[in-house]
């Protein structure tokens, strides 16, 4: 994802933002002990990867700028931004506040060289910080003097990783080079021949992607294997190192380690990494004199002077008794009490365009010319039930599932159903049918196919009057109007309105924010989507309940779903309620623009992966690709059904 677009985020989410692998780690605990919606942004694609482990609504984070960060928060309406550890970013910070969303740092810490910093600057830098979680005493002392937010010492996320099991197999003991710098490489190689005969090496270097192990290893004469080549995981015994050149998966390798030594301790620059996973496996750790960057982590590590002596304290170690494995349960479920302590509603809706508010006016008066010329001309009327469904929204939340359940709920009815819309984006021009040429997505449209595929009459026009008289000649015994709110050439027996519960007032007027007119709502059926988001609805406004229904691959049911990690591909103005419902093992996924069309590289991209979409999506796909993509359409339950009576008796 580019940094300036804006990435999936769920409304009313707890943000999390964590930097980088570490920090997620520790992120990931928190996420596992708090409920309902959320999601992490992650400052470099290493993190990324470890974070879409478990979260398939992550993303990196958008740079620190206006134009990126407040359309991420007129989506998102968060109702906390939460920094993990060390990491802070002044104008997302400052933004969030200003929309009266809480800004907390928990897990947290400061580096060397932060202390650095005269602390009135460090004060101001973090002015926009509501509350403060501190890790240990040492850090909430320090914190205290530089925020105006009270501090509170809750613990540090860190104790709290369960790591997965190893996917490595080991056929003798091994001991562990951990989060390694590059000047640091050939110590610990050298340590190891040294002081830890008969066991392999797990190297674990920083960046292991710029470095090439060779020019270290070969020289000695070592016999070594990249992680990324074990396919199976078993390391053959005749393997001496290991390079671990694969992003986020040192914490469950440490499982069954001997010892570990902990990289960036020989430096005072660095201040030395955490030790917090191989203390959860309850590994030995050794470390250098450099700890100031993790004190509590690395309080109890074996100490060694310099990187001459690693060979001698690694040899007394795995002399001694292996300790116990060092976790902190709990620390998870208090940091949590703490966000919810703080958090606050969703935050009220925001333009995702604020630099556009000067324009708003000139689109009223462009809309308004454009209605009253429509209105002049002559409606349509046909012999047949005409019912529009249509939204204020200019990006229309929930309208085609809407059209699609009320197809299919006429259809059970008896009714011969058709859909007469305009086709977004199809390259046909003039009167599309689906009975004259076919469905596809280049005559009708994508919704059209996927109404077509579906068994329903559809008719695509630009000037829909031409669609709704082409379906009642040809049979069909109601219409129904796909985004006909501002369609006025249609004289219309019932009016239905699709309103986001998340944004219901569309985040404001186009082109600042997204709702076509000031008049929203006074329709004669409004049906909420995600109506739990807005309690406070008129009354009168039908609830719609939203679930992903049963798994289908190339649009027939299917008893399961896909095997194994799948590749996702989605193209929706929606794609995180997507994402949250499929419920299965993401192993990669591309996020495009609503309607965009299926990358030219996507067999190639998929590497053999079962590929997800949405039926919108499938209906873009080219047609090997599109009898064996997977969707999870979403079902509806429409909590009052009386304003549909009078239409469910089918004509003689």
């Amino acid at each position: 994802m580019h940094p300036w677009s804006t990435p999936p985020a769920p409304m009313g989410s707890v943000w999390i933002h964590a930097a980088s692998v570490g920090e997620v780690a520790a992120a990931e605990v928190l996420w596992r002990a708090l409920s309902g919606p959320r999601f992490l942004t992650t400052d470099t694609d290493s993190g990324l990867e470890r974070a879409r482990l478990f979260t398939p609504t992550s993303s990196r984070r958008p740079w620190d700028v206006p134009g990126a960060v407040e359309p991420l928060l007129a989506q998102a309406r968060p109702r906390a931004l939460v920094f993990v550890e060390g990491t802070y970013w002044p104008w997302l910070a400052h933004r969030a506040a200003r929309a009266g969303v809480p800004v907390l740092r928990v897990s947290c810490k400061v580096g060397t060289r932060t202390r650095r910093v005269p602390r009135p600057v460090l004060r101001r830098l973090w002015g926009a910080t509501t509350a403060v979680a501190a890790r240990d005493h040492g850090e909430g002392r320090f914190l205290a003097a530089v925020h105006d937010a009270p501090v509170s010492v809750v613990g540090d996320l860190k104790g709290g990783i369960r790591p997965a099991a190893s996917p490595l197999r080991w056929a003798r003991p091994f001991v562990v080079g951990a989060s390694v710098w590059p000047d640091e490489v050939l110590p610990v190689v050298r340590g190891w021949q040294a002081g830890a005969q008969g066991h392999a090496l797990l190297l674990a270097p920083r960046h292991p992607q710029r470095l090439d192990p060779a020019r270290w290893l070969d020289p000695l004469g070592l016999r070594w294997v990249r992680r990324s080549d074990l396919r199976d995981g078993a390391v053959p015994s005749e393997v001496d190192v290991v390079w671990l050149d694969t992003l986020g998966e040192l914490g469950r390798c440490l499982e069954g380690a001997r010892a570990v030594f902990v990289g960036g301790t020989f430096d005072p620059a660095v201040g030395g990494h955490a030790a917090d996973e191989s203390l959860a496996w309850g590994v030995p750790v050794l470390a250098g004199p450099a700890r100031h960057n993790n004190r509590a982590s690395l309080a109890t590590a074996a100490l060694v002077p310099a990187p001459s002596d690693l060979g001698r304290v690694w040899s007394q170690t795995l002399e001694m008794p292996v300790p116990r494995p060092r976790r902190d349960d709990q620390v998870g479920e208090r940091v949590a009490a703490f966000v919810r302590r703080h958090q606050g509603l969703p935050c009220p809706e925001q333009p995702p365009r604020p630099w556009a508010r000067p324009f708003v006016p000139v689109w009223r008066l462009v809309h308004q010319a454009d209605v009253l010329r429509r209105r002049l001309r002559p409606s349509v009327r046909v012999s047949v039930p005409v019912i529009s469904i249509g939204s204020a929204n200019a990006r229309s939340p929930g309208r085609t599932s809407t059209v699609m359940w009320l197809a299919d709920h006429l259809r059970a009815a008896g009714h011969q159903v058709g859909v007469a819309l305009r086709g977004y984006k199809r390259r046909e021009r003039g009167l599309e049918t689906s009975w004259t040429g076919g469905s596809s997505a280049a005559r009708l449209g994508d919704e059209g196919h996927m109404l077509a595929q579906a068994g329903h009459m559809v008719a695509a026009a630009a000037r829909r009057g031409d669609a709704v008289e082409a379906l009642a000649t040809h049979g069909c015994s109601v219409v129904l109007l796909d985004d006909g709110r501002q369609c006025t050439e249609v004289a219309r027996d019932l009016d239905v309105e699709v309103i986001d519960g998340r944004y219901p007032s569309a985040r404001g007027m186009l082109p600042a924010g997204e709702r076509r007119t000031d008049v929203w709502g006074d329709t004669e059926v409004c049906l909420v989507h995600h109506a739990d988001a807005w309690p406070e609805r008129p009354a009168g406004h039908i609830a719609v309940r939203r679930r992903a229904g049963p798994w289908h691959q190339g649009g027939r049911a299917a008893p399961a779903g896909p095997d194994g990690p799948v590749a996702v591909w989605l193209g929706v103005g929606h794609p995180e309620e997507v994402l949250e419902a499929l419920r299965v093992p993401i192993a990669a996924q591309r996020i495009d623009a609503d309607h965009a069309l299926p990358p030219t590289d996507l067999a190639d991209w998929l590497a053999g992966r079962p590929l997800v979409c949405t039926d919108k999506d499938r209906a873009r796909l080219p047609t090997p690709l599109a009898e064996v993509a997977w969707t999870r359409p979403m079902e509806l339950t429409v909590d009052d059904l009386r304003w549909l009576a009078p239409y469910l008796d089918v004509p003689a």
